[in-house]
C-alpha cells in the first residue's frame, strides 16, 4: 500500500511541472473566427442603420410636401384647378 502511494505521489509531482497552454495557431484561429463574426455583424448593423436613416428622411420629406400642398390649397383653392389646359 505504501509503495502505491509513493508512485502516485511521484506522478502527481511530475504532472505539476507540465504547463498547459494554447498554441499560437489556436489563438490565431480563434481571433480569425471572432473577426469574421464581428465583420458580418457590423455589416448588418450598418445596413440596418442606413435603411432606418433613409426611411426617416423620406417620411420627413413626405410630411413637408403634404403640408406645402395643404397650405397651397388653403391659399389658392383646390389643386385640380391650379393649372388650366390651354
Amino acid at each position: 500500500m505504501q509503495k502505491y502511494s509513493l508512485t502516485y505521489t511521484k506522478k502527481v509531482l511530475s504532472s505539476d511541472k507540465i504547463k498547459n497552454a494554447f498554441t499560437l495557431a489556436e489563438v490565431l484561429i480563434t481571433l480569425g473566427i471572432i473577426g469574421v463574426v464581428a465583420s458580418l455583424t457590423l455589416l448588418g448593423l450598418i445596413q440596418n442603420n442606413s435603411k432606418t436613416t433613409v426611411e426617416a428622411k423620406l417620411k420627413k420629406f413626405y410630411t413637408n410636401i403634404n403640408q406645402a400642398i395643404m397650405l397651397s390649397e388653403a391659399k389658392y383653392g383646390d389643386r385640380n384647378y391650379w393649372y388650366t389646359d390651354s
